[in-house]
């Protein structure tokens, strides 16, 4: 088959140095790409992609492209296709996550699962982990939820399953750890839920337990790419190796002088031991920087070089050599403030540009000061950040109506909306809904839904009725196979969320309803 593309008409949309070039070029087999920081790792991540669809003759469907961000994936992807001209929407790339989510919808029924299956997010999770810790009568002062969570998703990073943490409990803590961990993903299974480390984890199990999957899924990426390697969990490291152990074509760029996720997971010896986890790989170094002047250059040099654990590199600059850095030791962090807002004042006055001007700090409670000392010199600023859209309350009570339409088994969510807006169905209606459900074994949905169940002589049978009849008419609308945007239209006006929030009539309410309103945009 001869290729529509050359190498030249592949790469003549980007600018690739000769090293960049080198690594882009490279023949099958095993290659780490050590990328600085600003040396054009991303660039080279997608003349890669483009190369191999372009010049090598694979199709995108036969790419695996692991990213952290899908912002990143979307930007390599609209990259790809402007230097390839077609369409790549057939391309395997995204974050682990999501890919994994992708496969595992395909092959749910090989782990138990529906296809339908619900991700959890971070609250949906430490709602769960609290009712468990409450049922074990746990302290919360000696076992903090969040701690059991984390401590949770370290086992999950790591492969390390229930019964593998039983056996290597040690103390009290680990002991009780593993209780709820084992309840936990009891919970999770029988809500037809996993919560985003299963995500890798399960794909990781799936392969080793299924060895005809694991073989279509091998035939079907003939190559892996992974960006950000020095950033990878074991379960990653696993899942990658898995993919790419017979074809071995597997492309990593990564830099472990900016590992800093250390503290979930991560394993910097994943990209440091990577040669000798791929006998033959060819090692490639970026280290001309295109962002920053020399000066800061040698300042970042300076201050990495002591670090023993590391692939030596050092980062260099065409540009010319830029101010000196300025390294400041301040009395206490209200000082600090009031220096540095003194000195963007200075440069203010002196013509500079405040969108030039940028204040980074390490989390969002250092702003408050930065911000008291702006406002004080009447200095106009934008706070960068804040809460995701999604984690919005009124964006994740519509995602909770819509998940439980697709996954009737999803006790958090029901849990969630069951009194939003509210209905009358307060905790003693739940702890009698919820007995029930224990009773039948079926989930909270599904007992609320079953008209035989009795609820008479509790306060909020009305509130039951009500929320039985908007599902039994939403339901019927999914089973028709109306759209998402039309069934999330009518939720809000069956249960009265919108009614509710215009009632408030405050900024903050409207401010939620132009969040549903673009929630309704990005699905229709």
């Amino acid at each position: 088959m001869t290729s529509p593309f050359s190498t030249a008409s592949v790469l003549s949309k980007t600018i690739l140095n000769n090293v960049q070039l080198e690594a882009v070029t490279h023949p099958d087999g095993p290659q780490l790409v050590f990328a600085g920081a600003g040396t054009g790792k991303t660039r080279v991540l997608t003349a890669r992609i483009a190369y191999l669809i372009g010049e090598r003759n694979i199709l995108p469907g036969n790419i695996f492209a692991a990213t952290f961000t899908n912002k990143a994936a979307r930007e390599m992807q609209r990259r790809v296709e402007d230097f390839t001209g077609i369409s790549c929407t057939g391309l395997w790339i995204g974050t682990f996550h999501s890919l994994c989510a992708r496969i595992l919808r395909r092959e749910s029924a090989a782990i138990g699962y529906t296809p339908a299956f619900s991700i959890f997010d971070s609250d949906d999770q430490l709602t769960l982990v609290k009712k468990i810790a409450k049922d074990l009568k746990l302290d919360e002062r000696t076992m903090p939820p969040r701690l059991l969570l984390h401590s949770i998703s370290k086992y999950k990073n790591a492969c390390i399953t229930p019964e593998m943490a039983e056996e290597k409990q040690s103390n009290f803590f680990e002991q009780e750890l593993v209780k709820v961990y084992k309840l936990y993903q009891k919970s999770l299974i029988a809500q037809q839920a996993m919560d985003f480390d299963d995500l890798i984890t399960n794909c990781v199990y799936l392969f080793r337990n299924n060895e005809e999957i694991l073989v279509k899924y091998r035939r079907l990426f003939k190559h892996v790419l992974v960006d950000e390697y020095q950033d990878t969990n074991r379960s990653q490291f696993l899942l990658v190796m898995m993919l790419s152990q017979e074809h071995r074509n597997i492309f990593v760029v990564g830099d472990d002088d900016q590992s800093i996720y250390g503290w979930r997971g991560a394993e910097i010896e994943n990209i440091l031991s990577f040669e000798k986890k791929f006998p033959g790989t060819k090692i490639v170094k970026l280290e001309q920087n295109y962002r920053s002047t020399q000066a800061i250059l040698n300042f970042a040099n300076a201050a990495i070089e002591p670090n023993s654990i590391r692939s030596g590199k050092r980062l260099w600059s065409s540009r010319e050599p830029g101010a000196s850095v300025s390294v400041v030791r301040y009395r206490d962090d209200r000082h600090e403030a009031e220096v540095i807002c003194d000195n963007i004042k200075k440069f203010l006055n002196e013509g500079t540009k405040g969108g030039n001007m940028a204040i980074l700090f390490r989390t969002n409670a250092q702003s408050r000061l930065f911000e008291e000392s702006l406002r004080k010199r009447r200095i106009p600023y934008v706070l960068v950040g804040g809460m995701s859209f999604y984690e919005r309350k009124e964006i994740k009570d519509c995602c909770a109506y819509l998940r439980l339409l697709v996954n009737p088994k999803d006790d958090i969510s029901c849990n969630r909306i069951i009194n939003v807006p509210p209905r009358g169905i307060g905790d003693k209606a739940r702890e009698v809904i919820t007995e029930q459900a224990r009773q039948t074994g079926k989930s909270l949905l599904e007992t609320i839904l079953d008209e035989h169940a009795g609820y008479a002589g509790i306060r909020g049978v009305k509130g039951i009725e009500e929320l039985r009849t908007i599902f039994s008419l939403l339901v019927d609308m999914n089973n028709r196979h109306e759209s998402a945007g039309e069934i999330l239209k009518q939720t809000l006006t069956l249960t009265g969320y919108l009614d509710m929030l215009d009632d408030e009539d405050s900024e903050e309410a409207r401010s939620r309803i132009e969040n549903i309103n673009e929630l309704m945009n990005a699905i229709v």
